[in-house]
């Protein structure tokens, strides 16, 4: 399972990896499906949290992509700053 906090985020967020054994993906979307970040997560790090700071992108609604060889995750991601 994929958790992002805090969700709506000013751009800065962290991503946790529950159950995910082996390297993973992960890709920041827009809502057009255009990658507008990607991290690779080695399989020691996904238990960890993992931060993106993406300050430099606009408000709006976003995918978050999580890739494996044994899963996929998606999750929505609101930037929204005042």
């Amino acid at each position: 399972e994929v958790f992002v906090y805090p969700n709506p985020s000013r751009g800065f967020f962290q991503v946790k990896l529950s159950n995910y054994k082996e390297d993973a993906e992960i890709y920041l979307l827009d809502i057009t499906g255009k990658v507008v970040h990607k991290k690779s997560v080695k399989s020691a790090d996904t238990s960890k949290n993992i931060a993106l700071n993406k300050n430099n992108i606009p408000n709006g609604i976003y995918l978050l992509k999580v890739i494996s060889k044994e899963k996929t995750s998606t999750k929505k991601v609101i930037i929204q700053r005042e």
